[in-house]
């Protein structure tokens, strides 16, 4: 059984067949993008299902190059995620095949500005660029668009402009998180 980095092991392998097959599986896993969190990244757990949590848009640092306020309002944005895949599925983006270099986290219990409660936040990490953005759907019937792009890491930068929120099922009664 090999242990060690991928490295460590292809660099301890002799020269030959097994090294070639090795270097192209490293190569292979190294620019794979992921749907779901990328393993080798822990996001902080934020909300629970009887405490959610809702994003302060205020306390996070717009990027340089954003272009116009409305890309920081998700009721009048008109961005989706799309550009962010190889192949996109509205229904169920966690199905969609993700462009080399983005990292998509998905918060179900995670509003923003009020929004996206039907399906939670969906985080787009561009890490290489150092921005990310937010997106998600209240599905009633209009158009929730993704804001951002937001400078830093969000693993680091959510935690801190996040705040509790009453579940969004409690405004219509029984949240089963106690007594209404």
């Amino acid at each position: 059984m090999m242990s060690g980095s991928a490295m460590e092991i292809l660099n301890n392998t002799k020269p030959g067949p097994r090294r070639i097959a090795l270097l192209v599986w490293v190569l292979m896993v190294g620019c794979t993008s992921r749907t779901v969190a990328d393993a080798r990244i822990e996001w902080p757990p934020l909300g629970a299902a009887c405490a959610w949590v809702n994003v302060d848009l205020s306390l996070l640092d717009p990027a340089r190059e954003i272009a116009s306020v409305r890309s920081l309002d998700p009721s009048r944005s008109g961005e989706l995620p799309i550009a962010f895949y190889e192949e996109w599925s509205s229904a169920n983006p966690e199905s969609g095949e993700l462009r080399p270099g983005i990292i998509m986290h998905h918060y179900e219990t995670m509003t923003v500005a009020g929004h996206y409660f039907a399906t939670g936040t969906y985080v787009y990490y561009l890490e290489r660029d150092g921005v990310f953005y937010l997106w998600g759907d209240d599905m009633m019937g209009h158009f929730d668009g993704m804001v951002g792009p937001f400078s830093g890491d969000p693993r680091r930068m959510l935690p801190g402009a996040t705040s509790p929120r009453v579940s969004p099922s409690a405004h219509y009664g029984n949240d089963g998180c106690g007594e209404e």
